[in-house]
């Protein structure tokens, strides 16, 4: 979000899975995260909260029990896709079977293609987030906007979905633009 421009009104979402409640904190504030903030996010983690992100930028003042929909997200900084990944130690960590084997470069290859590489990699402990961020924060300030965005979300994420399937993986699609994502450093409980 440090290429937003100034004007850009809206609160990033930290939304953590055992409360089912979201943090929406203005912008402003997160780009002026201090150490301060790191603790405070570092106890949450500490005690064994699931902590999510969502690359979608939501209208100021939601409430705390809501994540946002995808009429809320007023900006997007980039695409992200979701790669469950088999761990044999851990079979049971996904309720699907026919995931990419953990360590085997080759099953990401495939899924991957000619895409390029992407800007982040966060790994979820059983999976792995890949970020695309874009190189302009892409605003969208109506309903128009939005659509116009969902779709381009689906059809970035199709390709990957398509090459998974011909392969005999199964990917989550996760093709919405108010989909929130772990966020990176935090546990897989």
């Amino acid at each position: 979000w440090g290429s937003a421009p100034t004007s850009l009104q809206g609160d990033v979402t930290f939304w953590t899975k055992q409360t089912k409640l979201s943090r929406h904190i203005p912008l402003p504030d997160v780009l002026a995260w201090d150490e301060e903030d790191d603790v405070a996010l570092q106890q949450d983690v500490e005690a064994g909260q699931e902590i999510y992100i969502s690359p979608g930028l939501r209208r100021p003042g939601l409430p705390p029990d809501k994540k946002g929909v995808w009429e809320d997200v007023v900006a997007l900084c980039g695409f992200v896709l979701d790669v469950d990944i088999f761990v044999p130690e851990k079979p049971d960590a996904h309720n699907a079977t026919n995931l990419p084997i953990d360590g085997d470069d080759d099953d990401l290859k495939i899924i991957l293609g000619d895409a390029p590489d992407p800007s982040l990699v966060v790994h979820t402990g059983y999976g792995m987030h890949l970020w695309w961020l874009f190189d302009h924060i892409l605003e969208l300030p109506n309903r128009s906007s939005r659509e116009h965005a969902k779709s381009a979300y689906r059809k970035f994420q199709q390709p990957f979905l398509d090459r998974a399937a011909n392969a005999g993986f199964q990917l989550d699609n996760t093709a919405t633009i108010n989909h929130v994502f772990r966020l990176p450093g935090t546990k897989n409980w």
